[in-house]
């Protein structure tokens, strides 16, 4: 697989599929193991939460919420978590592979990337909105207005369009096939 740009202060990463898990006959949703992916790596690396929460320009309470998974974080905050551990945020959000970070420069925001897709669905706001349980004014502040949404729906989005989540959130891997 090739190389694809991102916008995670100019990181570039090579993304292959991972396993996941099942519950009940239906996949989880691949952010679930965020909070663990999280946890292993700041403690890998002997940080304590307010350090990294500093490093990474966070409320200094934030990544102890996030490994307590109580809640699910924006795509622009797991680029801040990346870049302070110099990791892949598409593995921090999603497990894509490879965890390692490669320096590299820039792509396609997030908006870009939605209106690339959901237009070559052929798909209005509205439609897509359907599709990934939100309305069609939130399908287009996502695009127009520079809105990040957090990995959870950026996963819904992906999902709705048939393109990688990985790709969709932070423009690692095969996009438009």
């Amino acid at each position: 697989m090739g190389r694809e740009k991102i916008s995670c202060s100019g990181w570039v990463w090579r993304a292959c599929a991972t396993a996941v898990t099942v519950t009940s006959g239906r996949p989880n949703p691949l952010h679930h193991g965020f909070p663990g992916r999280l946890q292993r790596v700041r403690r890998e690396r002997d940080l304590v939460r307010a350090h990294l929460s500093t490093a990474a320009g966070l409320g200094v309470d934030t990544v102890r919420a996030l490994e307590a998974a109580g809640r699910v974080p924006r795509v622009e905050t797991v680029c801040r978590l990346a870049d302070a551990l110099k990791i892949n945020p598409a593995w921090l959000a999603y497990g894509v592979e490879p965890r390692e970070a490669m320096a590299q420069s820039e792509a396609l925001s997030f908006g870009e990337r939605l209106i690339l897709a959901r237009q070559a669905r052929g798909l209005s706001q509205r439609q897509l909105g359907d599709m990934a349980e939100m309305t069609g004014a939130s399908v287009s502040a996502l695009e127009r207005q520079g809105n990040v949404p957090d990995i959870g729906r950026a996963e819904r989005l992906a999902k709705a369009l048939g393109v990688p989540a990985a790709w969709l959130a932070f423009g690692v891997g095969e996009g438009l096939g």
